[in-house]
């Protein structure tokens, strides 16, 4: 029996902040191709990421939304060489309904504390900080299969540390 498998990065898809690097940065569709064989073929199988071109972090995204993204590939190419605007792949981007793109944007989204005026990732529910409630105004409502984390399971009150009682 051979297990064989391959990368084939399809190209420079979108800028994005970089959640490792902190900083924007080119991501490329990369496709790995997994085979199994004993005299015929048994198994293929696909998965699909985008990859920070700098430190090649890596974000899975569905084989659904893989099936979405490469019609747009032509056009990504085009607005990484200049060819077309920003809100013109943008408008692509947002009609195509990819679900990798929603959460990335939900990842980067920020609020502000009324009480204590912290900045809070828009995925808390309370203040990091001094544990307020999210103002209701903000209309966020998370997905259903994307988990709220609590204050609790993120700040660490038994001991100080460098981080702030930051989890990392």
């Amino acid at each position: 029996m051979l297990i064989k498998g391959r990368a084939k990065d399809h190209g420079v898809f979108f800028q994005f902040k970089c959640t490792a690097c902190d900083v924007m940065r080119w991501f490329h569709l990369v496709e790995y191709q997994a085979s199994v064989k004993a005299v015929i073929v048994l198994d293929q199988s696909s998965t699909w990421s985008l990859k920070c071109s700098a430190c090649r972090h890596s974000i899975d995204i569905s084989a659904e939304d893989a099936g979405r993204v490469l019609p747009l590939l032509a056009a990504a190419q085009n607005h990484a060489t200049g060819k077309i605007d920003s809100a013109t792949f943008g408008a692509q981007l947002k009609q195509a309904d990819l679900t990798f793109m929603k959460m990335l944007a939900l990842s980067n989204e920020e609020w502000d504390c009324p009480k204590c005026r912290e900045r809070c990732p828009q995925s808390f529910a309370e203040c990091w900080s001094c544990g307020s409630a999210r103002p209701d105004e903000h209309g966020y409502e998370p997905p259903p299969d994307f988990p709220t984390p609590s204050l609790d399971t993120i700040l660490t009150h038994d001991r100080p540390d460098p981080c702030g009682g930051l989890k990392l």
